[in-house]
């Protein structure tokens, strides 16, 4: 995590636009150090926001809608706003009902909440704003010293010592994830070359 950040992008409503708004979203939280399953919870709920105002705030004469991010050690905090025609908010506490299909708003909107550890609506004749809201857990080394790499794609330096550390040392427990089992095996045979190396000389 390279500390607080913030994004801040404007799209047209129309098909396509919110992919390409949680894709770009996405590749931001990735530079930030956002755990990959995080990474993936927020940019699913931004898309289905993000959708639901491409598809219901505008009319044929179409507008635009803005994705909003700020990040911390601690939480991520989302935020999609439109110009459009508004809505109830008491609409998105209704349950998604068989009527409303895989694409309705009420769908939409159940399906954000469910990945969000908390949704936010305002809405009115100006417009919409739904802010999301998500915890980050840090990677650290749990109560029983246990080196957690599961929400991990990629090892920076200091994971890294602290991995080799745990291995060759034998002094925590270590989970490798299958992504990272030939990065972990390419690290310990850079150990064992350069502890080689040191004995023949």
């Amino acid at each position: 995590m390279t500390g607080a950040a913030t994004f801040e992008r404007s799209y047209d409503a129309r098909a396509g636009s919110a992919a390409t708004a949680s894709r770009e979203l996405a590749a931001f939280l990735l530079a930030e150090g956002v755990e990959p399953s995080t990474r993936a919870r927020i940019a699913s709920a931004a898309c289905e926001i993000a959708d639901n105002a491409c598809r219901h705030a505008y009319g044929p004469e179409g507008g635009t809608f803005r994705v909003e991010a700020d990040v911390t050690e601690a939480s991520v905090r989302v935020r999609v706003c439109d110009d459009g025609r508004g809505f109830h908010p008491l609409d998105t506490l209704m349950p998604a009902l068989p009527a409303d299909g895989l694409d309705g708003p009420r769908t939409g909107f159940a399906r954000a909440k469910a990945l969000a550890e908390d949704l936010t609506v305002r809405s009115g004749r100006t417009g919409s704003s739904i802010t999301l809201d998500f915890r980050l857990l840090p990677v650290r080394f749990g109560e029983e010293d246990e080196l957690e790499l599961e929400e991990l794609d990629y090892l920076d330096p200091e994971t890294c010592k602290r991995l080799i550390d745990a291995l060759v040392e034998d002094e925590a427990e270590v989970r490798v994830p299958a992504r990272l089992v030939a990065v972990v095996g390419r690290l310990l045979q850079g150990v064992s070359i350069r502890t080689e190396e040191g004995q023949r000389s």
